[in-house]
Parts: C-alpha cells; structure tokens; sequence
C-alpha cells in the first residue's frame, strides 16, 4: 500500500513517540554561534545568500534573525531522521547550516522529502567556502555553477535538473550520459564539445544556473547547425563565461611528447608557466608530490630534453625518480598529473569562478587514493568547485566519509535516461 510521505512522517512520529524517540537533542549556544560565524552569519539555502545579523535599535546591541538548523533532525522522528548517528553526532557543528527564517522552516516542510542531508551538507560546504574566501579577501572572484537543466535532448527525459554542490558525484552504467552532462556542463567555458552534440541533428536545449557572483542562466539551443547560445534571454556572442574550468576526460594522461609536451597540453600553458607552476606546486601540497623540478630548463617552446623529476611520499619515507620512470605504480603518475591540475585550478581560482570536471575512467588509481584527493576537493582548502563521473559500483566507495552530492542516471520507462538525486546515509565528518 502507498501511504503519501506527510502521512508516512505523521505514522512515525507517533510510533516514535510512543517508543519515546521524540526527545529533541538541541545545539548547545556554543555550537550555534559555530555554525553562525561559519556561515558568516549569511543564509546556506542555494540562492538565498541573505545576511542574518545586523545592528538593533539599541546602539549597545545587534539583532539576529538566522536560525542553526539540523542536517540530520534533532529528533528521531524529525524530518530527516538520525540516520545512524549517535546523539553526540546530532549535537555537533558538523549537523548544523545556519539559514534565515524562512528557509529554516521551509527545509522541513513535508517531512523534509526535498531537502535530504546529502542535500543540506553540500549547501553548507559551498557557503562555509564562500565565506572562506571572503574571509581571505577574495569576495569578488566567488562564483558557482548551480544548477543544470536539461530541457529536452537525445539522452535523459525531458526537464531533467541536477543541483549542485562543493563537490557533485554522478554515477551511471556506460551509456547513460555521464560524459554528455560534462561536455554541456563544459559549455561555460568552451564550446568546442558542444560539435558533436551538432552531429547528432537532434534537438538539444540545456540551461546552466550559474553564479559569477551575480546569478546568470546560461541557455543553449541546438537546433540547426548552428548553436544558439543565450545569457539571461539575451543573445550570447563575445565568447566563453569568465570560468577557469578543466576537464579531465578520456584525453587526460595521453601525450604523443614527453612529460613537458603531457603537461602543456594539459594545463593549455606554455613550457615557462609550468615550469613556474612546477614551482609553486609544493608551497601547498595536497597529496604525494612533496617536491619537483625539471632538470633541463630548456629555452622558448624547445622543452624536448626537459625531465621532470618528482620527489613523492611513500610511507614513512620519501623517494625522487623521473616522472616517466619504470618506478612510478600508473595510480601515482595520474596522483603526479591530477596534483598539476588542482595547483592550475587553485591559482586560476583567484581570479576568477574555477571548476573542475572530472570523468572517473580518466583516472588510474585505487579507491583509498582517490578518496583521499576528494576529500581535499570537499574540503575548504579546496578554492574550486568539482563535479565527477563514476561508474554505479565506485559510488560508495567515492562518497564513503565524504559529503558529496550524488545523482544517479537510470533508464526510464517512458524515453530517454532519468536524473535522480542518490543519498547514502550520514557521513558528516568529525567535529
């Protein structure tokens, strides 16, 4: 029997508090100025941004008008449940966002079906982190690609939409769509995947929501060879939205070169920028490159006898061998490759919205290694955004202790392939 979801939470709530799971476990005032300050007191519904906390009429005081709300509910029969948290958990900073009124209420309407906490933990990621870089004085370069809809196209069901997130994982078999939504996503910086889109001759029309930092809507229409592409319902024709974004597909780690020739085509920078990249790389590491330089300086675009030698982390030691070494495992020459990237994108995002596109199949390594670099994505030391493709049987692995949001591509009854929003459980980080 189908019972409709507010009649299914109403069941619970009774069941639960005849079981005596009703018991609210509250923040702590501690916890809640935490979750504020760390919102900088500015609303973490997507869209929202608006600014909690301003001066009262007395001069001697200041009005707080945000509410710290629960990512997974402060009760058992609460909205979203415990999950399998423990109390401790529930009380935590990790389970609260800081909102404004309205959407503090809003998030548990009808038992909170559309607001899920995978949902609620990605919203607050993106504002800790904007609040981060405005924290570090880089208000103005903030962007984020919100949203994407997919109003009709060869794929999916008509009106598809993915939200996004700090991190967005989609997963799906081979042939579900995974690349097609990368290659549209790609869109606001290039339109060079949008070619063989026009190959197909069959109508295609998708809208990127996108922050930079006022909000934009990015329309593109395929309809004829020639694509129409529209920014806020206005003709788009003076080039690529102002993203730095790589994409990391089916092309990565190939170079007919040697590793200077791997690397330029890669980052698209010329010798001298990567060598000065290769520079700066090791300021900040996030993984097993502790240190690299290249033994031949070389001169102008003669880069032939250029080597790159990488000092890595293994263990509880340290070994230097040449990039292209029989030594280096395939998953630590793609860690070496994939470590270039996130130091490109963490320049590139201090000037402007930076994103990152990854398809999993481009990418040679083990579950632990690669969790370990999306977690550094999910993570405030992360200036950019990521947005990845997974095989189905890699999600749990990929979302194991990490707050990614997931979506799921399915075959659908009716058409084409359906989008849909995956959640697996609590994995709120530690406190």
């Amino acid at each position: 029997m189908n019972i409709p979801l507010h009649l299914r939470h109403r069941l619970t709530e009774a069941i639960a508090g005849r079981n005596g799971m009703t018991k609210r476990i509250e923040f702590s005032a501690k916890t809640k100025e935490a979750i504020a300050k760390r919102a900088g007191y500015r609303c973490s519904f997507l869209g929202c941004d608006r600014l909690t906390v301003g001066p009262d009429i007395d001069p001697r005081r200041f009005e707080v008008s945000g509410v710290a709300c629960h990512i997974y509910s402060a009760s058992q029969a609460g909205p979203r449940g415990w999950g399998s948290l423990a109390p401790q958990d529930i009380a935590a900073t990790s389970n609260g966002i800081w909102m404004c009124a309205h959407h503090a209420g809003l998030i548990d309407k009808n038992a909170g079906a559309a607001y899920s906490p995978t949902l609620l933990a990605a919203w607050k990621a993106d504002r800790e982190q904007r609040t981060a870089r405005e924290h570090n004085g880089l208000v103005l370069q903030q962007g984020w690609i919100k949203r994407l809809t997919v109003r009709q196209s060869p794929i999916f069901d008509d009106n598809c939409t993915l939200e996004f997130g700090k991190v967005t994982l989609i997963v799906g078999s081979i042939g579900s769509g995974k690349t097609a939504l990368c290659d549209w996503i790609s869109t606001l910086a290039t339109c060079k995947h949008l070619s063989r889109w026009q190959k197909h001759g069959k109508p295609l029309h998708f809208d990127v929501a996108f922050s930079n930092p006022a909000d934009h809507t990015l329309s593109v229409q395929l309809n004829s060879a020639c694509p129409e592409i529209r920014v806020d319902d206005v003709i788009h024709s003076l080039g690529p939205i102002p993203f730095a974004m790589m994409y990391v597909n089916e092309h990565f780690r190939r170079s007919a070169g040697n590793e200077m020739q791997l690397l330029c085509n890669l980052l698209d920078l010329d010798p001298r920028s990567v060598r000065a990249l290769t520079a700066r790389i090791c300021e900040s590491p996030v993984g097993i490159l502790a240190a690299a330089e290249w033994t031949c300086a070389g001169s102008g675009d003669n880069h032939d006898g250029s080597t790159l030698m990488c000092t890595l982390h293994r263990g509880e030691s340290y070994v230097r061998v040449p990039f292209r070494s029989g030594a280096l495992s395939g998953g630590e020459r793609t860690a070496i490759l994939l470590e270039f990237v996130i130091a490109r994108l963490q320049l590139a995002a201090r000037l402007a919205p930076a994103v990152l596109l990854v398809e999993y199949g481009a990418l040679c390594m083990d579950a632990v290694r690669l969790r370990y670099y999306v977690n550094f994505l999910a993570s405030p030391r992360s200036s950019f955004q990521t947005i990845m493709t997974a095989p189905m049987y890699w999600a749990a692995e990929l979302v194991h202790k990490s707050n990614l949001l997931c979506y799921r591509l399915d075959d659908s009854i009716d058409r084409g392939h359906r989008i849909s929003r995956w959640d697996f459980g609590p994995s709120l980080p530690p406190n």
